[in-house]
Parts: structure tokens; C-alpha cells; sequence
């Protein structure tokens, strides 16, 4: 046992008095990174009433340290009050609780106010929107309203509901000023990986492209999920060269809009490389209205997963597919392909590359799986869509309302039991797309529904077994990348040499 012991003499020096404190040291594989059981709260207060916040983790080891900062609303803002990173009123702090008290409450403390913790593996916030409560109408004056006017004020209801129904995708000003400037104060003052910081990062006007600059065939549709949608288009300048257009669906919920932001920034932060899908421009013009379009370097030959699933697989080995012309194919319409064990690995070791180049940006991917991969050709692959890494911070609620969505079978246990994304997390996710590729596209844990019990088997072994293409020494590196202790899993330059040596 390790402890810490404490003496003193007494008056005389002849004796001494002591205390030992022993001292429990936990493994760093340990540390939880704080989490909130839920996002926030919508408070009224009267003017002149007390305010009290409480802020305090439901999930977090060690003990996070708290923060809180303030975004007045746009009345205030109009008022000359401006977004201020430290929040006004007093704060008590107390072991694993942080409260913010406001004695009178008034017109300079309505808006958001914002309690971060943070711990050394990462940060989390929950955010209290506080505004005045309105006093209560004149009841008598309710009784003498006629019943025209009260269909009148019906009618206006019905009117604003449906007028925020209409915007409810629409960003704020401070949202759109936030996009295109950013927040040099917070980025100086916290060191966060680049998919975090990309928020407040500046946007990069020399990405932005008119609107009359491209061309959009709508009808042509090359992907879509429950949110984006992605089509085929061309530039104005080269109608030759098609590219991938990639949007937001209408309607679609604010947090979607700031995620394809988020996006942008983290595909304009990783410039460019030869395994990862480009980034040809934005067009941002209608970003008022809800609308933001990415234009992406296009991939032909479409998804990974879905070339391997329509591999002949009684051909697999035996003959190299043929001159393969890629122009103008749906991302979901190659059949009948023969491929050879060399282009299942020649694969694998492009995508390890993709990953050495996002992790020495400091970009965690998130949802690496090999329908995330496209074939730009027969022979060279891209990793694309960086969509969950923009969707941590609503980790808690993907998990707990949408566990059909929530792509486990390709997470981490770490992941799973703690919400810890890490780059050995990657590394996790690496391996089982090493297992879709070389059985040609089957569903990993095949036969397997997701329940919480899930989680326990991971931590009583229960691994993918051997795909059927692949040799002993491939499936040992599979199961090196799910090693139950991050620490233990190769990195990526580990795993392309491993690769190359097979």
C-alpha cells in the first residue's frame, strides 16, 4: 500500500506525533469522462426572485473541476450586453457540485447559462435557459374579449406555431456569427481534440462557392441517411467532372445543420490526403434558411461495403475483376465482381493510412465501418463521413432513445461502457471493419440483438470469430485491435506494418 505519512515534535523535541494517509492510485484506463443524466433545463424566473442553479455529474472519475459561462439572450444582446465567457452571480463550490446563485434576478441574467465539467478525459455541459416569467393576465379582461377576436388570436397562435415550426431548423445570429468567425478566447483557453474545437474554429472563406457555381441533378440521388441526403452534381466551370453533393434534408432539426457545419471545418482542417474523400468547397449563402451544401470529390465506384457484399463469392480468389469503367454508377448498383485476397488488402492498408493521417490531425473519427469507406477506383479507397464524431456531445440521449441507430457493433468497449472515444477507439472500430472486409460484408455479430447484457460479453471475451477470407496471421491482428485495454491495441502505423508484412 502506498501512503503518505505526516510527523511533529512535540514542545519538548523528545517526542513526535504522526498520521498516516494512505493513498489509493487508480489505473488512467479507469477514468470516466464526466457525464450528465440530461442536457439542460428551461427555468422562469420572476424579476427580483433568487436564483439558484445547480450543476453536478451524474458520471466522472476523477472529480471533475467546474466552470460556468454565460450567452445573454438577443434582447440583452441588443442592450449592450455582450456574450461573456465567465457568468455573472456568485459561485459556491463544494465536492463534486458546483452552484450559481443570482440574488435578484433581472433583465441581464436571462439567456443561457452554461456549467462545464472537465476532467482529464474530457468535458461535458449542461445548459439552464432562464427567462422571465410573464405576470398573469387581467382575468376580467379575458371574461369581455368577444368571440371574433378570440378566433382572431386563435388564428395568431396557430399562425407563430407554425412560423416556428417552419424555422425550426433556422440558426440563430449568434449560431451563424459563431460558424463564420468562431471564438479565439475559448480556443486559447482549452486544449481539445480538432473534431471538438472545430465549432469554434473561424470558417474558411476560400472554400465558399457561389451558388450559381454548381449544378445539382436532384435526380440522381447517390446516398442517403435519416437526416443528409447526398447527389450527384457538376461545377460550372468543368461540367465534365461530376461531383458528390452532400445536404441537409428539409426540415431537418437545428443540431443536424450545426453538425454538417461542424463537418466542414473538420474536412477543411485535414486538407487533403489520397485515403480520404475531399473536400471540394461549401456554399453557405442560404445557411439563414437552413440550408448548407457540402460539394465532395466523387467516388464512382461507390461503398465499400456494398462493392464486397456483390463480390462473386464462389469467383473470390480465382480471377482479378476486369477493366472496371466506374462513370456514372449508382454508389449501390455494382454486381458481379471477382476480387482477389491482394485487393481485399491493399484496402485495409489504405484505410490504416486515412487513420494515421485524421489522428495526426488530432481528429477522432467515431463511426469508422467500411459503409464509411468509398472506392474513389477499383484500387483506391477513402474513408468518409465523420458523423458521430460530431455527435458526441449528444452521446447520452443517442444512447439511451436510439440504440437501433447507434452503430455498437463497430464501438469500443471503453466506448460502450464509459462514452470514451479515444484513437485506440479507432483502432477498435479499424478491426472490425478488417472483419467486414475479408468476409466480404457480413453484419458483424451476426444473429446478435443489441441488449445491455451486450457490454458484459465484451467483457468476458466475446469476440468476432475468423472470417472466412482471411489467413491466421490477419485474424490475430483483429484481435490484437479488440484488446479489452486500449493501451494494449496497435496504433496505425503499427497496423499498416503488420499488414504489409503479411
Amino acid at each position: 500500500m502506498i501512503a503518505v505519512e505526516c510527523r511533529a515534535p512535540y514542545w519538548n523535541n523528545q517526542d513526535e506525533a504522526s498520521a498516516v494517509l494512505p493513498l489509493h492510485i487508480k489505473s488512467l484506463s479507469t477514468a470516466v469522462r464526466p457525464g450528465f443524466n440530461a442536457n439542460g433545463s428551461n427555468i422562469s424566473v420572476s424579476v427580483g426572485e433568487k436564483l439558484q442553479l445547480n450543476c453536478s455529474v451524474n458520471t466522472g472519475d476523477p472529480i471533475p473541476e467546474y466552470s460556468w459561462s454565460f450567452i445573454p439572450d438577443m434582447e440583452s444582446s441588443r442592450s449592450n450586453h455582450t456574450p461573456t465567457k465567465k457568468s455573472l452571480g456568485e459561485v459556491v463550490k463544494a465536492i463534486n457540485r458546483s452552484t450559481l446563485i443570482i440574488p435578484s434576478f433581472g433583465v441581464a441574467f436571462e439567456g443561457t447559462h452554461i456549467c462545464t465539467a472537465r476532467n482529464l478525459r474530457g468535458n461535458s455541459s449542461i445548459f439552464f435557459r432562464v427567462y422571465r416569467k410573464e405576470t398573469a393576465t387581467d382575468a376580467g379582461l379575458i371574461v369581455g374579449i368577444s368571440l371574433g377576436i378570440f378566433c382572431i388570436f386563435g388564428a395568431t397562435i396557430i399562425a407563430f406555431f407554425w412560423k416556428i415550426y417552419l424555422q425550426r431548423g433556422k440558426l440563430s445570429a449568434l449560431e451563424i456569427k459563431l460558424f463564420e468567425h468562431g471564438d479565439e478566447n475559448f480556443l486559447n483557453s482549452v486544449n481539445l481534440f480538432a473534431h471538438e474545437s472545430a465549432p469554434f474554429q473561424p470558417y474558411n472563406r476560400t472554400y465558399e462557392t457561389n451558388w450559381k457555381d454548381f449544378t445539382i441533378f436532384e435526380e440522381e440521388k447517390l446516398g442517403q441517411g435519416e437526416y443528409g441526403v447526398v447527389y450527384k452534381g457538376c461545377l460550372a466551370t468543368n461540367t465534365a467532372r461530376t461531383i458528390a453533393v452532400k445536404t441537409v434534408k428539409p426540415g431537418a432539426d437545428k443540431s443536424v445543420i450545426l453538425a454538417i457545419l461542424s463537418e466542414i471545418k473538420v474536412m477543411i482542417h485535414l486538407e487533403n490526403h489520397d485515403n480520404i474523400v475531399k473536400l471540394l468547397g461549401c456554399c453557405t449563402k442560404f445557411l439563414r434558411d437552413g440550408r448548407v451544401y457540402l460539394l465532395l470529390e466523387y467516388c464512382p465506384v461507390g461503398s465499400l461495403l456494398s462493392y464486397i457484399r456483390n463480390v462473386d463469392k464462389n469467383m473470390f480468389g480465382r480471377t482479378t475483376y476486369e477493366d472496371f469503367s466506374p462513370v456514372d454508377t449508382n454508389y449501390d448498383a455494382v454486381v458481379n465482381i471477382t476480387v482477389t485476397s491482394q485487393d481485399l488488402m491493399g484496402w485495409a492498408i489504405q484505410i490504416s493510412r486515412g487513420m494515421q493521417h485524421l489522428h495526426a490531425k488530432k481528429v477522432i473519427h467515431g463511426d469508422l465501418a467500411a459503409r464509411n469507406v468509398l472506392l474513389y477506383s477499383n484500387s483506391q479507397a477513402k474513408i468518409t463521413d465523420f458523423g458521430l464524431s460530431r455527435q458526441l456531445l449528444n452521446y447520452d440521449n443517442y444512447v439511451k432513445t436510439s440504440q437501433d441507430k447507434l452503430p455498437w457493433r463497430w464501438l469500443a468497449l471503453e466506448t460502450l461502457k464509459s462514452q470514451v472515444f479515444t484513437y485506440k477507439s479507432d483502432v477498435w472500430s479499424f478491426g472490425v471493419t478488417l472483419w467486414e472486409i475479408f468476409t466480404l460484408g457480413l453484419l458483424p455479430y451476426p444473429g446478435v440483438r443489441w441488449t445491455p447484457d451486450f457490454v458484459g460479453h465484451l467483457e468476458d471475451n466475446l469476440r468476432l470469430s475468423r472470417p472466412k477470407f482471411a489467413s491466421e496471421d490477419l485474424f490475430k491482428i483483429m484481435v490484437r485491435c479488440w484488446d479489452a485495454e486500449s493501451d494494449n491495441r496497435p496504433t496505425f502505423e503499427q497496423l499498416e506494418e503488420y499488414l504489409l508484412s503479411i
